[in-house]
C-alpha cells in the first residue's frame, strides 16, 4: 500500500495523527469535541490536499465530504454517535491518500471500520462478564429457524441484487460494496419487517427464487461459501449483539455520577428495585427528554443528589467514538480496505494461491 503513496499523503497522514491526538485527549478528559478544533482539521486537511496538485481528484473529495457529514448527521440523528463524532467523520474523509479518492464514497470504509473496532472493543468484555444463561438465550435467540430462514433469504436474494447495484454505481473501493450492501440489505429487511410483519419473508422468497434467472454462478461452489460464510458471520454477530444488551449498563452511586453520564433506570432507596429514570424522575427533571439523549450537566448531577429518595442512577455505557474514528480512519489508509474484506482477501489468496 505504502508504495502508492506520494510524498503528500505522509504529509497529511502526519498533519493526522496530530490533530487526532488533540481531539482524542479532549474527548477523553471532558468527553467533548470542539467545533473549532473540527473546522481547522477540516480547513488544514482541505489546504494539505490541495497541495498535492490532485485537483481532477477535487471533486470526489467534496463529495466524500458532503457525504461523510449527511452520514455522520444520520448516524447522530438514530443516536449511535454524537453530534461531534458525525462531524469528526466528515474531517477525517478528507485525509484519505488521493488514490483513496476514485470512488466518490470510499469514505465508508471508515465508518465500517469504526464499527468493526467497537465491536472487537466490547467483544472480550461480553465473553467474561456475562453468564452462561445470558449466552444460552443469546444464541437461541440468533439461531432460531426463523431467523435462519429469513437471513438465507435475504443473502440469496436481495443481498445479490443490491450487491450488483451498489457495484454498478461505484459506491464502493475495490471489492469495498459488499459490506455497504450487505448493510443496506439488512436494513430494508429490518424495515420492510415492520411494514409487512410476516409478510416480508414471501418477499424476500420472490427475489431469491428470481435470482437464477439474473446470476449464472448462483450455484457455484464460489457462491455457496460466500452464502455459508457470511451466515455464518451475521449469526455470530447476532448472537454477541443480543449478548451486549447485558452488559450495556452499569450501576453508578450518586457520588460517581459524571458529566455526560445517560441515566436509563433509578436506583431507589429501600426498594431494592430499579424505577424507570422517566417514570420516577419527572417531576423533578424537566428537561429528562434531553437528559436521556445527551446525559446529565453538572447542575442536573446536583439536582439528583439534593433527592433523598434514590441512591443512585443505572447508567447506559457508551462507547468513545473519537478514538475509534481516528484508529480506523488509519487503518483505513494503512490497508485500503476494510478489516474484514482484508483478512478475508488473505484468507481466500492463501486457500486458494497458497
Amino acid at each position: 500500500m505504502f508504495d502508492q503513496f506520494i510524498f503528500m499523503d505522509y504529509i497529511r497522514i502526519i498533519v493526522l495523527i496530530l490533530f487526532s491526538a488533540c481531539i482524542i485527549s479532549t474527548d477523553i478528559k471532558l468527553k467533548k469535541i470542539y467545533n473549532k478544533d473540527i473546522i481547522l482539521m477540516s480547513v488544514v486537511g482541505f489546504i494539505f490536499f490541495l497541495f498535492g496538485l490532485n485537483f481532477d481528484l477535487l471533486p470526489s473529495l467534496l463529495t466524500n465530504f458532503s457525504l461523510a457529514l449527511l452520514f455522520g448527521i444520520f448516524l447522530w440523528k438514530i443516536n449511535i454517535w454524537s453530534a461531534g463524532d458525525g462531524k469528526l467523520f466528515a474531517a477525517c474523509s478528507l485525509y484519505l491518500p488521493y488514490k483513496m479518492y476514485l470512488p466518490f464514497f470510499s469514505s465508508q470504509l471508515i465508518v465500517i471500520n469504526v464499527f468493526i473496532l467497537a465491536f472487537l472493543f466490547w467483544l472480550v468484555p461480553m465473553i467474561f462478564k456475562t453468564k452462561r444463561h445470558e449466552k444460552i438465550d443469546s444464541f437461541k435467540l440468533s439461531f432460531a429457524p426463523k431467523n435462519i430462514i429469513n437471513l438465507s433469504l435475504v443473502l440469496f436474494g436481495a443481498f445479490y441484487f443490491i450487491w450488483q447495484g451498489v457495484y454498478l454505481l461505484g459506491l464502493g473501493l475495490y471489492s469495498g460494496s459488499f459490506l455497504i450492501s450487505l448493510a443496506i440489505s439488512l436494513i430494508t429487511f429490518a424495515v420492510l419487517r415492520k411494514l409487512l410483519t410476516s409478510k416480508v419473508t414471501y418477499v424476500f422468497l420472490i427475489l431469491a427464487l428470481a435470482r437464477p434467472f439474473f446470476d449464472p454462478s448462483f450455484a457455484s461452489f464460489e457462491t455457496l461459501l460466500t452464502l455459508v460464510l457470511t451466515m455464518s458471520a451475521l449469526l455470530f454477530a447476532g448472537t454477541v449483539g443480543n449478548l451486549s444488551m447485558y452488559i450495556s449498563y452499569s450501576e453508578k452511586k450518586l457520588s460517581d455520577m459524571g458529566v455526560g453520564d445517560i441515566p436509563i433506570g433509578v436506583l431507589a432507596k429501600g426498594k431494592n428495585k430499579i424505577d424507570d429514570f422517566g417514570l420516577f424522575m419527572g417531576k423533578e427533571f424537566k428537561n429528562k427528554e434531553k437528559i436521556l439523549k445527551t446525559g446529565f450537566t453538572l447542575d442536573d448531577i446536583a439536582k439528583a443528589k439534593k433527592i433523598r429518595n434514590i441512591d443512585g442512577f443505572i447508567v447506559k455505557k457508551t462507547i468513545s467514538f473519537a478514538p475509534l474514528l481516528c484508529i480506523a480512519t488509519f487503518v483505513t489508509i494503512l490497508l485500503g480496505t476494510d478489516i474484514l474484506l482484508y483478512l478475508a482477501s488473505l484468507i481466500y489468496d492463501g486457500w486458494f494461491y497458497g
